[in-house]
């Protein structure tokens, strides 16, 4: 039977939604629709394909694009909602679609073929030699589009679904991301009105915060507050802060964000839905595979399976390969929906977690050579996945945010057995990249936790070395609170290596305010009780702090003979961090003395080492010490090299009474080469932390500094100017 003839009128229907008044940026992703519209396919049809999560604005980008493209259409330009994700909607079919577009072509219902393959093939034959742009929105699968396409050149198909399309062979594909903070921002004034924002700047950047970025969350706030004038941004940013309200707060008429996102979680699977909703108890930023298969009960192969199902159907987003994400608003929806877990199989998986966290950080720890701590023994079983030192330093970095983040989690449910272990395990992977001050609290986590637990040798671990973070970041007071309090506990244990170590800290306290006399006594009495104790490594930290005193009173055979035996012990245990301490102070002595060339010499063993074990901390101290020296000599190029070379790890790694020295360092090159602002200005930076880290010794070479680059004295020799010495690491 012959198709019915077309509409006889040559343009069709201009039936495109107007565009959004408060559309804004998005100027890179127009411009590649519009680039690969306008590019001469070698496909009959070309089909722009956009995904993206609800609300990311797709159907906005789609109408935006349309317009700008229909002059290009001039037989027209359709728009066609297949409800794929509209609430109380049921998903128009593709026979359902047909019969909407043949009859937007002009074919009356009596004429409509029943069969959709009839359909399929009278809505190419009455588009063959148009030039038709349609713009199919919310789409639920290929499936639902693939018989929409026309089949001949000069046709343009655009469609907005939630899951990418990939069956959609030949598309080009596009997935939306959330806009950039300013992009939201102007979305939010385009909506509000810009002089309510420049009333409230801070208040609307926490709204922009608070919606994640989403622009339907922020059309829905915006309008909340345009129907509400005598609102302020700030009291609306109150009602959302509580995680577990923010969802029901961001409604407005007849739209929801809750309802919005909840369409894509119900198009899932059952088992889908259950797996979304375990993984929304995850702690931190983001999680990988085997995170996720221990929080959800799966197996590794159906954990990965889910999780990339859910990140089809933009529930999850990936910014690394491995790596999976919930967009804030989504984890909200994850955690507080009807369907979230009971709390008695909320808590299961939260124990499965904590405990697969503490099983491979004590792992990472031992494969990083972190020092033995005999309070906190391994309890990692056979089979543990991490195999040796650069897995473990790979696994630790990737994982630290929701590491600190299951800790807080444990800290919060009162779970004080895996606090306090989860901490002493992260302490040394923290300490040796650096994170010093996620050291110090995780430390005071562990402290308080074994406090409540009754532990007293955990305790003294955590306040031990919670004192030496303290040290590192110059908190005096609260460094030394906490190694005395140490030292009374150690005391009380009859623990003679405990009391040692704590006495060692209490001296670096008195190294840094200037009493060094009071410092070498208490390092006296440490060495005393650990002699015959095998306690190589507490013993290595007493006597490099001893040739630390002895160095800043001027004793320089005696330093270099201390440091030596920490070079030796800690090399005979296999300990590189304390042979780089031994190696640095072995090199002060000689530089103090005159032996340049043999103080580079253990400089280079030393950098040797730190770099081998990729301790950005070694490395600073050694670039440091390589600083001075090369100013002892008159080189100073090379000691300004060595010298900005360690501020920019010290970037990273916060070590403020080191970075003194360092900016002493170079003060005292630039105002030996003549230029005393520069010279002035970096005193002045290690006096502002000399003061912060009651560092005494480089507050005087600071003051000392800042005098002579504001009165240069004649005659001034470039290598008289350092008599402090430089601290070692009390790990």
């Amino acid at each position: 039977m012959p198709h019915p003839a077309p509409h006889p009128a040559t343009v069709l229907p201009r039936s495109l939604p107007h565009e959004l008044p408060d559309f804004t940026g998005r100027e890179e992703e127009v411009r590649r629709l519009l680039a690969h519209a306008t590019r001469q396919p070698d496909r009959p049809t070309p089909v722009l394909a956009v995904d993206g999560m609800a609300g990311v604005g797709k159907t906005a980008l789609a109408v935006h694009v349309a317009h700008r493209l229909a002059p290009h259409y001039p037989d027209g330009q359709v728009f066609l909602d297949l409800h794929g994700f509209t609430a109380d909607r049921t998903p128009l079919t593709s026979h359902t679609a047909l019969g909407v577009l043949l009859r937007a072509v002009g074919v009356p219902d009596r004429r409509l073929p029943q069969g959709r393959t009839d359909r399929e093939q009278l809505w190419r034959a009455v588009t063959a030699g148009r030039r038709l742009l349609l713009l199919i929105d919310n789409a639920a699968a290929s499936e639902q589009v693939r018989p929409l396409i026309p089949g001949t050149p000069g046709c343009l198909v655009l469609v907005t679904s939630r899951p990418r399309l990939s069956a959609l062979d030949g598309a080009v594909h596009l997935s939306l991301q959330l806009p950039p903070p300013g992009d939201a921002l102007r979305l939010l004034g385009a909506v509000l009105g810009p002089d309510r924002l420049r009333a409230e700047p801070e208040a609307a950047a926490d709204l922009v915060s608070l919606c994640g970025r989403l622009p339907l969350a922020l059309r829905v706030a915006a309008g909340r507050l345009r129907n509400r004038p005598q609102w302020t941004i700030a009291a609306l940013d109150d009602r959302l802060r509580d995680e577990s309200t923010r969802l029901a707060g961001l409604v407005t008429e007849h739209r929801a964000v809750a309802t919005a996102l909840d369409l894509s979680r119900t198009a899932l699977p059952i088992p889908h839905q259950r797996f979304f909703h375990l993984l929304g108890l995850h702690p931190g930023p983001d999680f990988d595979a085997g995170a996720a298969a221990v929080l959800t009960g799966s197996s590794p192969s159906t954990a990965e399976e889910l999780l990339e199902d859910l990140l089809d159907a933009h529930l999850l987003t990936q910014h690394t390969p491995g790596r999976y994400a919930f967009h804030e608003l989504v984890r909200l929806l994850a955690r507080h929906h009807p369907a979230a877990p009971s709390p008695a199989t909320a808590h299961r998986a939260v124990h499965r977690l904590l405990d697969h966290y503490l099983r491979t950080a004590t792992r990472a720890a031992e494969l990083i050579d972190a020092p033995a701590r005999p309070a906190a023994p391994a309890v990692t079983p056979a089979g543990e996945p991490l195999a040796d030192e650069p897995a473990a330093l790979a696994w630790f970095q990737a994982e630290r945010p929701g590491l600190l983040s299951a800790l807080d989690l444990a800290d919060e449910r009162g779970l004080d057995r895996h606090a306090v272990r989860l901490a002493l395990a992260l302490a040394p992977c923290l300490r040796l990249r650096g994170h010093t001050e996620d050291e110090r609290r995780v430390l005071g986590v562990a402290a308080a936790a074994a406090r409540r637990l009754g532990d007293h040798e955990r305790r003294l671990t955590a306040l031990t070395d919670l004192a030496a973070a303290c040290w590192h970041l110059g908190r005096v007071a609260e460094g030394l609170e906490s190694a005395q309090e140490a030292l009374a506990l150690a005391e009380e244990l009859d623990d003679g290596p405990g009391t040692a170590l704590c006495l060692s800290r209490i001296s670096m306290f008195s190294t840094t305010l200037g009493r060094y006399e009071e410092a070498i006594d208490f390092l006296h009495r440490a060495l005393a009780l650990l002699s015959g104790t095998g306690s190589g490594g507490e013993e290595g930290t007493a006597l490099a702090c001893l040739g630390t005193a002895q160095s800043a009173l001027g004793r320089h055979a005696e330093a270099l003979q201390t440091s030596r035996l920490v070079t030796l012990g800690s090399r005979t245990a296999g300990d590189a961090h304390g042979e780089i301490t031994g190696l640095t102070g072995e090199a002060a002595a000689h530089a103090a003395a005159g032996a340049f060339d043999t103080a580079l010499r253990r400089l280079a063993e030393a950098s040797a080492l730190a770099h081998r074990i990729v301790t950005p901390h070694g490395q600073a101290v050694v670039l440091a010490r390589y600083a001075d020296v090369y100013r002892r000599q008159g080189r100073h190029a090379e000691a300004l090299r060595a010298g900005h070379a360690a501020l920019g790890l010290l970037r990273t790694v916060r070590r403020p009474a080191l970075a003194a020295t360092v900016h002493n360092v170079l003060g005292a090159v630039h105002r030996a080469r003549g230029d005393l602002d520069l010279a002035r200005r970096h005193h002045q930076q290690a006096r502002r932390l000399a003061r912060y880290t009651g560092l005494r010794s480089e507050l005087v070479l600071a003051l000392d500094g800042i005098a002579k680059s504001r009165a240069p004295r004649a005659g001034h020799r470039p290598g008289s100017t350092r008599t402090a010495p430089f601290a070692p690491s009390p790990n």
